[in-house]
């Protein structure tokens, strides 16, 4: 009876386990912040890029999701396929050139939105500015970059904190209607009805 019991709790104990690792698996994040910097914990949901040993900051650190594999089993053994690195038994991850691996994040964790200031009905019509990796993830112009659409602003300003923008442009009315826009900075901001524009 103890013997049945034992291996009960081994396999309770081992379903968990793999449970656990599927949700983390799920939530790991690449990071990059400037060079001479690390990443840092405040306020329990927020991360800064922070000068060791001082309290200044260099800002936000970039976020980008980390790219996922099974482990290859072979006569030799278990191993990674082509640039992903072994995580785990049974996992492999890659992050973006320039981006390292941290377990220590979930998505809403990075970003509530809660930074940004609604500034009024106002787009960038030309001199956006932002990070050259944006263009990975979603379509760059001259009027920023536009993330596709998100049914909340609440997502739309999450997000805005996730990739560390300083302006986030969010469709209201139609046809623009959930468009969210990013960008650091705009040479050429304008009124416009179909966009609310926040800032940090």
């Amino acid at each position: 009876m103890r013997k049945s019991i034992l291996v009960l709790v081994f396999v309770l104990t081992l379903s968990l386990t793999k449970l656990s690792f599927a949700e983390l698996v799920a939530e790991q994040w690449c990071f990059q912040c400037p060079p001479g910097t690390t990443l840092t914990l405040f306020e329990r949901d927020r991360y800064y890029c922070m000068v060791p040993g001082t309290n200044q900051s260099a800002g936000v650190p970039l976020w980008a999701k980390a790219s996922w594999a099974k482990v290859v089993w072979d006569v030799q053994g278990g191993r990674c396929i082509d640039t992903y690195i072994r995580f785990g038994n049974e996992f492999c991850y890659r992050c973006p050139v320039g981006y390292a691996f941290t377990t220590a994040l979930t998505d809403y964790r990075k970003g509530s939105g809660k930074s940004y200031t609604n500034t009024g009905r106002f787009a960038c019509f030309g001199g956006a500015v932002y990070p050259e990796s944006w263009k990975n993830e979603a379509w760059c112009n001259a009027y920023g970059c536009n993330f596709g659409q998100k049914n909340t602003v609440e997502e739309c300003l999450a997000l805005g904190e996730l990739k560390g923008a300083m302006e986030v442009v969010y469709g209201v009315k139609v046809p623009r209607l959930r468009e969210c826009w990013l960008q650091n900075s705009c040479q050429d901001k304008k009124p416009h009805e179909c966009f609310d524009y926040y800032r940090r």
